[in-house]
């Protein structure tokens, strides 16, 4: 099927540059290569070893599969190979809801308060309503559909439902991505929610990206070669030019999955003419999140056998400040197969500041949570504090994608959207944020790898059908 003298750069060695890559090798293309600004592979994925076993892992990056179906492109390589045993189904509101006064709220009323979240959630999520009235913020949406919830509480219950839902708004932002205020409400109603709940890696997210890479010839990935330029000349059928520091590649094609933010910062100097007008609108429409975690290495564990973590039940999220910006953080997680680690996770304004801090004041502010919402238990310090910070990573500046304010439906598309000549796709699209139906997953980057690795195998098929005729 391939023409042995096409050449095709990919840009970037995450999930869905690998995926494109390895669809293209097994389709016969043999000069494909991959060009990864960083010193290793896997974007925003990335597994490494942190705790006190030589093979404790945690995820800085990408957690869970996000609905272990046949539907779900990374489930299926992952079950292919047999990497999900044993099984685990996240459950993620088990854990104890605790007050600011470390008093923990009772479970019925967590199931109460549970009960409006997921109403709510069942109305975000309703296709049919999608664009039936004005466009909201999901924040907006949120409070007064729980106010009018609360009101409907004993009043000597209401207020710890509502700390509840509280953390519930925590859990919001970092699930979605962002400050509620930044995502469309309507906009979300173009993801599709696969079931089948959250599955865990138990050898690391990285497994599935090896296995997907094994193949791959010695060469394939160039590590610390930023693209600062793409030459793709709209009106000429001259090869590609991308100018990185280390010299000039050229390609007949090339599929671009730099993450969003990197995108939003950079396309007016990366391409070379500039992007069409809508397809630069469709970039700045979409949002791209703000989510971070915080990994804390203890000496010995000092919590009970059987701790899946506590939630925080602030008393109030609206607003964080510089002072306060931990009150973004839903709650402190235990780390499978990792006793001595706890991790911690955090989104928006708040994820943001914690980046500008030390790790040294992360751990204080960290270890005086723990204190202050488990006030019966003595809480040492930790070791050791890893703390991610995508939003100031250069080649990343940021999470994961959700539809902004200005978002309207087929954005996502339009970003997925080739640059042409004539009919000839020369300059592809892929990653999450070009998924319209599973942006923001890891499923979404390595569907949207394949979808445009099909695209340019599709197109060589029909230039040698039309040759026979």
């Amino acid at each position: 099927m391939a023409d042995r003298k096409v050449r095709i750069v990919v840009v970037g060695a995450g999930a869905a540059g690998l995926s494109a890559t390895c669809r293209l090798l097994e389709a016969g293309f043999s000069d494909v290569i991959i060009l990864e600004a960083s010193d290793r592979m896997g974007g925003r994925i990335n597994t490494v070893k942190f705790g006190k076993g030589e093979d404790h892992i945690v995820e800085l990056g990408a957690n869970w599969i996000h609905g272990p179906t046949a539907e779900n492109s990374t489930f299926t390589v992952a079950n292919e190979h047999d990497l999900l045993r044993p099984y685990k189904i996240l459950d993620r509101f088990s854990a104890n809801f605790i007050k600011e006064n470390g008093e923990e709220i009772d479970r019925s009323l967590v199931s109460k308060a549970l009960q409006i979240y997921r109403k709510l959630d069942a109305e975000v999520f309703n296709k049919e309503r999608r664009g039936s009235s004005p466009n909201q913020n999901l924040y907006e949406k949120a409070v007064p559909a729980f106010q009018a919830e609360l009101d409907t509480i004993p009043e000597g219950e209401r207020k710890d439902v509502s700390r509840a839902l509280q953390a519930m708004l925590n859990y919001s932002r970092f699930h979605n991505g962002d400050e509620l205020e930044k995502i469309s409400a309507s906009g979300l109603a173009d993801y599709i929610e696969l079931p089948g709940g959250d599955l865990r890696i138990p050898l690391g997210y990285m497994s599935v990206l090896k296995k997907i890479a094994k193949d791959f010839p010695a060469s394939t990935i160039r590590y610390n070669c930023e693209v600062l330029e793409i030459r793709w000349q709209e009106r000429s059928r001259l090869p590609i030019r991308l100018v990185c520091r280390d010299g000039i590649y050229t390609a007949d094609h090339v599929i671009i999955t730099c993450s969003l933010g990197y995108l939003k910062k950079h396309k007016d100097r990366l391409f070379n003419p500039e992007l069409p007008a809508h397809k630069k609108r469709a970039i700045d429409t979409v949002g791209f999140g703000r989510v971070d975690k915080i990994f804390l290495q203890y000496k010995e564990p000092f919590m009970d056998p059987g701790f899946v973590g506590i939630i925080f039940a602030w008393d109030d999220t609206a607003e964080v400040t510089c002072s306060t910006w931990y009150k973004r953080i839903f709650g402190i997680d235990a780390v499978d197969n990792n006793p001595n680690v706890l991790v911690a996770w955090l989104a928006g304004d708040g994820a943001e500041h914690m980046e500008t801090l030390s790790e040294e004041e992360i751990e204080k502010v960290c270890t005086d949570l723990l204190r202050k919402f488990l006030p019966g238990r003595t809480v040492p310090k930790p070791e050791r504090v890893l703390v991610t910070r995508w939003c100031s990573n250069p080649y990343t500046l940021g999470s994961y994608s959700y539809p902004g304010m200005e978002y309207r439906h087929g954005d996502m598309l339009v970003m997925a959207e080739p640059l042409c000549h004539q009919d000839v796709p020369r300059v592809l699209f892929a990653g999450e944020a070009t998924h319209d139906r599973f942006f923001s997953c890891t499923h979404g980057a390595r569907s949207s790898g394949i979808r445009e690795a099909d695209r340019l195998i599709e197109w060589y098929s029909k230039r040698k059908a039309q040759a026979r005729l």
